[in-house]
């Protein structure tokens, strides 16, 4: 670019001062130029008979009008200008919308000036056909004045994360210095801690030796003591299981149950072990013990429907609940090689399997037979059947739906597939997907 006069240099200087000073006195800095402007250009028909040339003349390209390269300075003038924002908040500014590209100058500048291409015989016009560098600098400020940028503010942190807490703990607590717990990244949960007589409690017989922790106080004001492990107190921890197993049929009775109870102690001798069937408690182990171990309980309540057993564990501070173990009651599937037949005297003499719904890999031993594979209508069809080689053969059965009496004594819709051609297969895998 190339250098300004010293008349144009104190000309910008003026123009950055203005800018410095807002957009009100932008505003009326260019409203004071356009009154000059309009002061000091006669009407239109009188400039053009002082400045049209003699007929004859060619224009010269940098004399009489301006080239690209000409307009490419107005854009690099304004654009030199811009302030561009910095990141804040989290918040990344995009060229276009929060401050403008080259391109959007170079398209606003084009609607003010055209680069001429005249035709001979005709003198371009000052003003009405290429203009002054004092015309590109009032067209910059108007290019300018159309630009809003964000006001931006660049924060920068070069202190350690231990310093950052000394400072904030060292701050009053006033609505200014209050932080969000929940805006503040990979803190572990915090617990607070309170005796009875609200926050603000002696932490000292809470804190062990060796404990690895931090404490502060939240928004309103409570101590907040926050475990990043290292010590503190950990609560114990319970697991349960039973027999017989959990998957039974329709119609059957469970006589007893067997629970055992696997505990592990925390921080604090264990005081108390319970047994639960559907939420109801039915059994608290007199003298469970105080470093864990194995405590156990038989329910003699016979089991005929879908049941829920639990257990928790207690040291005085924390209640701790078990896994559920579920007994759960359903109608079998049936499964094997046969002659070919669909009633439900041929479904009952298959094999029973008592197991929820899931898909099934099984193995059949035809002689000269067809395979056979039946389920309760309610799972819904079939999705594939797949031999011991991987390959779908689904189109090679035929479904049926037969009634069966379950042991409940229940009449029950059953799916029968069952193979199509006889066969002879020895330890043959077949999956059945739902």
């Amino acid at each position: 670019m190339e250098e300004f006069t010293p008349q144009q240099k104190r000309r910008l200087e003026r123009i950055a001062e203005v800018i410095e000073s807002g957009p009100l006195a932008l505003a009326k800095f260019i409203f004071e130029l356009e009154e000059k402007i309009d002061e000091a250009i006669p009407d239109t028909k009188s400039l053009l008979a002082k400045v049209r040339g003699n007929d004859g003349y060619t224009p010269k390209i940098g004399v009489d009008y301006y080239t690209k390269a000409d307009k490419d300075k107005f854009v690099n003038e304004v654009y030199s200008r811009i302030v561009i924002p910095v990141v804040k908040n989290g918040i990344t500014p995009k060229a276009g919308i929060d401050y403008p590209t080259k391109k959007q100058i170079s398209d606003y500048i084009d609607a003010r000036l055209a680069v001429m291409k005249p035709e001979p015989g005709y003198t371009p016009q000052k003003g009405f056909d290429y203009f002054t560098d004092e015309d590109i600098r009032l067209i910059a400020l108007d290019v300018l004045s159309q630009i809003e940028v964000p006001e931006t503010k660049i924060i920068t942190i070069e202190e350690s994360g231990s310093s950052l807490i000394k400072k904030i703990n060292a701050a009053p607590l006033t609505d200014e210095n209050k932080i969000d717990y929940g805006r503040i990244k990979n803190l572990p949960p915090p617990v607070v801690i309170h005796d009875g007589g609200g926050y603000g409690a002696p932490l000292e017989p809470v804190i062990k030796a060796g404990a690895n922790i931090s404490v502060y106080k939240d928004i309103s004001g409570a101590w907040v003591i926050s475990s990043t492990g290292g010590g503190g107190s950990n609560p114990p921890s319970i697991t349960l299981s039973a027999s017989p197993s959990q998957v039974k049929e329709k119609g059957s009775t469970v006589s007893a149950v067997d629970l055992e109870a696997d505990t592990v102690k925390g921080s604090n001798d264990i005081t108390a072990v319970e047994f639960f069937r559907d939420d109801v408690l039915i059994n608290s182990v007199a003298s469970p013990n105080p470093l864990g171990g194995t405590e156990t309980y038989t329910d003699t309540v016979d089991v005929t429907d879908d049941t829920e057993f639990t257990a928790t564990v207690s040291d005085g501070v924390d209640t701790i609940t078990s896994n559920t173990v579920t007994y759960e009651f359903v109608y079998p599937f049936y499964y094997g090689s046969a002659a070919p037949g669909t009633t439900e005297a041929n479904i009952e003499a298959l094999t029973k399997l008592v197991a929820t719904k899931s898909d099934k890999t099984l193995t059949f031993n035809p002689t000269v037979q067809v395979y056979k594979f039946a389920y309760p209508a309610s799972y819904g069809l079939l999705d594939k059947i797949k031999d011991d080689n991987g390959f779908d053969i689904t189109d090679d059965w035929t479904l049926f739906v037969v009634s069966v009496t379950g042991l409940d004594g229940n009449p029950v819709d059953y799916n029968l597939y069952q193979f199509n051609n006889l066969t002879t297969q020895s330890d043959f895998d077949i999956t059945f997907e739902f």
